[in-house]
């Protein structure tokens, strides 16, 4: 990757108003728990199925409650997200769009969206939109292509990550109060939010060193934990992924301050570009549902089933096996998850039953 900055033409600010974890052993999954009381299963007499034209559905985008969900269709020359309710079986229009959607986000407060489109390959709009449709913000940016992370506590504030032709790139801090884009400085191109004030950037050439980036101050500070592959965050937790062994690795979940909220080890799993985290979801800041897989390899080569689990305060709980490819995307309650690279199945927690809900 080449890190040198390339000054970034920002042009087209839209702006229409704005709205404003004692450290548990490692374990491995419990295959006798039961979890059909764990969550709320949503009053309900028939779940109906989304029928689609296969012309002119684009994807599945992610729920915006415990009953609905959220996709891109196609109609004539525009582009329409719409929410479809399983209870009911309505679809109601949320946006339309004459450019093509790239992208779709739901916020955690599902109270807003965001919406990446392009109209050519050389720049990015970006919109945040209330699920009314009322336009919070809006900008566009110079681009080839664009990554784009989206604070989890606070939907004013955004990282944009914009990348040129030589795949040199620039990162930029967007704060919807201020209604100002500032440009960020780290050698990372993907840092991830903890909290609304601090970034976590990984620096592969230092052992995998995770450092977290302070917003207010412009300094750079040691976290003090290493060797880290992979990590994620949500809100103010964090996630990391280190190798224990030659076939084991181990996750990690803490709190801001570093508190220890669980641990887990399982079976690696790499690519051509070295160890892989599986496919997972958070469900709240101390728990998430993990693809759990059974055998370390190779990702391309392995045939052995992938189970789907929770892990909570430390716990692991095994929820189904063999559960079908493609990534997930759990319910606010984290009763049922979508599954499968279209997003096509639904997996039910409670009765441990694959269901298809797309018919296309």
């Amino acid at each position: 990757m080449i890190k040198r900055i390339i000054p970034l033409l920002l042009f087209g600010i839209l702006l229409s108003g704005c709205t404003v974890k004692e450290s548990p052993p490692a374990v491995q999954p419990n295959t006798d728990t039961d979890v059909s009381n764990q969550v709320d299963e949503p009053e309900r007499d028939t779940l109906y199925m989304l029928h689609v034209q296969p012309g002119h559905f684009q994807y599945v985008v992610d729920w915006l409650s415990d009953t609905e969900i959220i996709y891109v269709e196609q109609e004539e020359d525009t582009y329409a997200i719409k929410r479809f309710d399983r209870l009911t079986g309505k679809s109601h229009l949320i946006d339309r769009e004459d450019s093509f959607i790239n992208d779709v986000l739901v916020h955690p407060s599902k109270q807003s969206i965001l919406i990446h489109m392009s109209d050519d390959s050389d720049a990015a709009t970006v919109k945040v939109i209330a699920l009314d449709g009322t336009v919070l913000h809006k900008l566009t940016i110079e681009s080839k292509e664009i990554s784009i992370e989206w604070n989890d506590i606070d939907e004013n504030l955004l990282l944009l990550t914009a990348f040129h032709e030589d795949w040199s790139f620039d990162l930029f801090y967007y704060d919807g109060y201020e209604q100002e884009m500032t440009s960020i400085h780290l050698e990372d191109p993907f840092p991830k939010w903890l909290g609304t004030d601090q970034l976590l950037t990984l620096h592969q050439d230092e052992d995998g060193t995770l450092y977290a980036y302070d917003l207010r101050t412009n300094k750079m500070i040691d976290t003090g934990i290493s060797d880290v592959v992979q990590f994620d965050t949500y809100f103010d937790s964090l996630l990391t992924m280190m190798p224990s062994d030659d076939q084991s690795v181990t996750v990690d979940v803490r709190d801001r301050d570093g508190e220890m909220l669980g641990k887990v080890e399982m079976p690696s799993i790499s690519s051509f570009s070295g160890l892989v985290m599986p496919d997972f979801d958070w469900v709240s800041k101390n728990e998430l549902v993990l693809k759990f897989p059974t055998v370390s390899g190779k990702l391309v080569e392995m045939t052995e089933p992938f189970h789907l689990v929770r892990v909570k305060e430390g716990e692991v709980k095994k929820l189904m096996e063999d559960v079908p490819e493609g990534p997930l995307h759990c319910s606010p309650s984290g009763h049922a998850c979508l599954i499968g690279y279209e997003g096509e199945n639904v997996i039910d927690l409670g009765k441990r039953e694959l269901q298809k809900w797309l018919d296309q």
